[in-house]
């Protein structure tokens, strides 16, 4: 069950968890300045997502950055660790393509980055995510957009994934 939250928080955190201000919000060993006038939800220190505010009455999606950390086993390899992470979002989503998965570094640490696509609840969206493991925790860091709003939004993606830091 703990594998699907990792695709289900986002979702989840449009209904519930407490607001915080805009800059820099942390969480669980990090701290990830969010886009300006984003709306901040934050559930305990393990999650937090930044939601674009609505564009009309019936928008049904938000673009978002994400954080969501969980405990893994000591010793875990990160290409370990990414492979279950994509395996997840195969299994629980209606769609998923990935478009890319390379080598980086998440505030100087080992990481992947993935991009791909996704379709969850008839909603298909493009995805930036850094996953990185330091400790007993994995850190996956995601920025979705529609795609044709992805490219649009990607400056402001990657100044979100270059102000994280471990703490």
């Amino acid at each position: 069950m703990r594998k699907a939250r990792l695709l289900f928080v986002v979702f989840t955190l449009l209904i519930g968890c407490g607001g915080s201000p805009p800059g820099v919000t942390e969480g669980l060993g990090f701290a990830i300045r969010m886009p300006p006038g984003w709306e901040i939800k934050q559930c305990n220190d393990d999650v937090v997502v930044a939601l674009q505010p609505k564009e009309s009455k019936d928008d049904n999606f938000r673009e978002n950055v994400s954080v969501v950390v969980e405990d893994v086993k000591e010793g875990t390899e990160l290409d370990e660790y990414v492979k279950r992470r994509v395996r997840d979002m195969k299994r629980l989503s209606e769609e998923f393509y990935l478009w890319g998965n390379s080598r980086a570094t998440l505030d100087g640490m080992p990481a992947r980055r993935l991009v791909y696509s996704i379709t969850f609840a008839g909603i298909r969206c493009k995805c930036l995510a850094f996953i990185a493991l330091r400790g007993s925790h994995g850190y996956v860091l995601t920025c979705a957009a529609q795609p044709h709003r992805f490219d649009q939004l990607f400056p402001m993606f990657k100044k979100c994934v270059e102000s994280f830091r471990f703490k």
